[in-house]
């Protein structure tokens, strides 16, 4: 259960930090974007269907990765250290799925995506999160991943913050989808290739006959205990104390 709970922080991570993930209104609505970008001209995204072939680096580990965005839906694959993992996120529907094939057994947990709005003091306001991210982006300049171009940006760290031991910068196009992330200049998150257009409903869906459990979204203390570790595990991998 464990696994599965850090599975939907990387998830959750990953959607806060792109901004090609869609912000749900109290409605359950995928919020239509605003035109054009943030003031300081940070894309914002929303709307972009594609397909995105990716590796994101773990502890050291290059992990292949494969994301479908169409609308308030997003989809993620990849292979974990419990075997193949799938994430889905449905902002209309305010739920999220984690779908495991271990030992060739299909399991599935269920996260209610509206304690992000009715417990933000407990768990995660991803809308508040990207909306804060977005304020303290400043652009570096011109950057490319996998065949696309874009502009590469930092976000300053909030104020009152501690200063943490990484400097993060993206890579997004201008139509506001993350193509490569970077730590310290070492790229931890890399596209192959992105191929736009509407995706296909049913990998939005969960396959027929599979049991399901619900789970919680961890709070902010447990995200915050992984998120330690993960950089203690990166900073060991590279041989730093």
């Amino acid at each position: 259960m464990r696994i599965v709970a850090l599975a939907l922080v990387s998830v959750l991570a990953m959607a806060a930090c792109s901004p090609g993930a869609p912000s749900s209104s109290s409605s359950g609505t995928a919020a239509a974007p605003p035109s054009g970008g943030a003031s300081n001209g940070f894309p914002q995204g929303g709307n972009v269907s594609f397909r995105q072939t990716a590796t994101m680096t773990i502890g050291g580990s290059a992990v292949p990765e494969v994301i479908y965005h169409d609308g308030a839906k997003m989809r993620t694959e990849m292979n974990g250290p419990m075997g193949h993992m799938t994430s889905i996120i449905d902002n209309d529907t305010h739920e999220a799925f984690n779908i495991m094939h271990v030992a060739g057994r299909t399991m599935a947990t269920r996260t209610d995506l509206s304690q992000l709005q009715t417990h933000a003091s407990t768990t995660v306001d991803m809308d508040a999160m990207r909306a804060q991210m977005q304020a303290r982006a400043h652009r570096l300049g011109d950057c490319s991943a996998g065949g696309e171009h874009g502009g590469e940006w930092t976000v300053d760290a909030p104020a009152g913050a501690a200063t943490t031991s990484g400097t993060r910068s993206m890579c997004v196009t201008n139509d506001g989808i993350m193509i490569q992330m970077k730590m310290d200049g070492n790229v931890v998150f890399d596209t192959q290739s992105l191929q736009r257009g509407p995706q296909d409903p049913s990998l939005f869906q969960l396959p027929p006959g599979v049991q399901v459990t619900e789970t919680h979204i961890p709070s902010q203390a447990s995200i915050a205990d992984a998120m330690a570790r993960a950089r203690a595990a990166a900073a060991a991998a590279q041989g730093h104390p």
